[in-house]
């Protein structure tokens, strides 16, 4: 998409479903999903202090719409943002391997339903080397349900590199992403979204 598509007049809101303060999200990026259940990745660029729970107002006007890494971007230009409430919760869609991973291999953006919002994924186990969710060659780990499987990332930072991940089976509950052609899940607190 080269340098994106410049936008007219518009507003985004939605609430805040990333978290920088648990580690695992850029500390210049929010992931924020909307009512419909849309997501949509937003890089302001530096530290910003939007939390996991913010509903927000994002004026777009002039900012840039990108596909950087795989996914759909905005690139803001200036803040022009407006926090309209805090502590607000987003209910996961829940769906299987199989399904999130037809849904991120789909080439038409704009058909995406899942790409930077919060799904569930029920009965899983997780594997991969070492037994932590993190690691510092960033390998993700490997999550498998009866339909398929899929990567999950946690960076190289407390506290996925010291978290022994957990065994037998679990729900799992992130933002789904991609990374140039690989498709991950995103979680943002351990002790939130590992059930």
């Amino acid at each position: 998409m080269g340098s994106g598509v410049v936008l007219g007049s518009y507003k985004i809101h939605g609430i805040v479903i990333s978290s920088f303060v648990d580690s695992n999200i850029s500390k210049g990026s929010i992931y924020m999903e909307d009512e419909s259940g849309r997501g949509i990745n937003i890089y302001y660029g530096g530290t910003i202090a939007y939390k996991l729970g913010d509903s927000l107002s994002v004026d777009v006007t002039s900012d840039s719409l990108i596909v950087y890494k795989g996914i759909l971007e905005v690139k803001k230009v200036a803040a022009k943002t407006t926090t309209l409430g805090t502590s607000k919760t987003i209910t996961p869609a829940i769906v299987t391997l199989a399904q999130l991973t037809a849904d991120m291999n789909n080439t038409v953006y704009k058909e995406r339903l899942y790409e930077s919002a919060l799904i569930k994924v029920v009965g899983c186990t997780i594997s991969g080397t070492p037994a932590t969710y993190g690691d510092a060659g960033n390998a993700g780990r490997t999550i498998t349900d009866a339909t398929g499987s899929f990567i999950l990332y946690c960076r190289n930072a407390p506290p996925f590199n010291t978290t022994n991940y957990a065994t037998g089976i679990v729900n799992i509950t992130g933002i789904s992403s991609k990374y140039n052609t690989t498709n991950q899940l995103l979680i943002r607190k351990v002790s939130l979204d590992i059930q």
